[in-house]
């Protein structure tokens, strides 16, 4: 088993060191393995989930016209940030467009449901991948519950990968102790040790909100809840 989960077996049987002749099979060659993700349905499950969640009120609007988010980012379909590389690339394979140059001319991309929807898909997939990357390798995701991976892939969507998730020290620090409350906690807060209460000084004052609260408070209430175990 390697850190996917993936368990191996041979998708044909060990051949004799004899060989075969006019067949595919030589002498002494044993045939690739054939990988098997354990956690295939799992995934599945998850890549859906996010794709029944795009039109919710939490999720970044779904505009097939390029907007400007609250961070001057440019962005389409439902959510895709338009300066990342592997955006840029599906716009340029799919569309024949360099999007940078696109965006510096001043026009506004436009895109088809089904162009929209492809781009979403694909931003799915990658954010994904960029998932297991950032949380500690696919060994570490995989050790943690269903809902929190669904948190964890929602929080990588809506921040992005790299360092825009490794900038979040607390959060990750919770995660990696599966100390969950702690995790969803750091969302919030920029410090959660403090006393409750809303006055100067008490975490619930609007001085100790984070910025990525105040900026998507809906869709970080709803990372919370993921980590909470409030949304299956």
């Amino acid at each position: 088993m390697d850190l996917l989960g993936n368990q191996y077996k041979s998708s044909s049987p060990v051949p004799n060191l004899i060989g075969m002749h006019g067949g595919n099979v030589m002498a002494g060659v044993i045939p690739e393995p054939t990988k098997i993700n354990l956690y295939a349905d799992e995934d599945k499950i998850i890549k859906d989930h996010m794709r029944k969640s795009l039109k919710t009120p939490a999720n970044e609007d779904y505009r097939l016209e390029m907007y400007f988010d609250s961070r001057g980012v440019p962005t389409i379909a439902g959510g895709t940030n338009l300066k990342e590389d592997y955006a840029k690339d599906y716009i340029r394979d799919v569309l024949n467009i360099n999007i940078d140059d696109y965006i510096k001319s001043g026009k506004k991309l436009k895109l088809t449901e089904e162009q929209g929807r492809g781009l979403y898909d694909y931003t799915i997939d990658t954010m994904y991948d960029e998932a297991r990357k950032v949380s500690g390798g696919s060994e570490d995701f995989y050790n943690h519950p269903l809902g929190v991976r669904k948190g964890i892939v929602d929080f990588v969507f809506n921040v992005g990968a790299g360092e825009r998730y490794r900038k979040f020290t607390g959060y990750n620090k919770a995660l990696a102790a599966k100390d969950y409350e702690r995790a969803a906690l750091e969302l919030k807060y920029g410090n959660p040790d403090l006393e409750p209460g809303t006055e100067k000084g008490q975490r619930d004052h609007p001085d100790n909100i984070n910025q990525y609260y105040e900026q998507r408070p809906d869709r970080a209430e709803r990372v919370m809840d993921y980590f909470r175990g409030n949304i299956e």
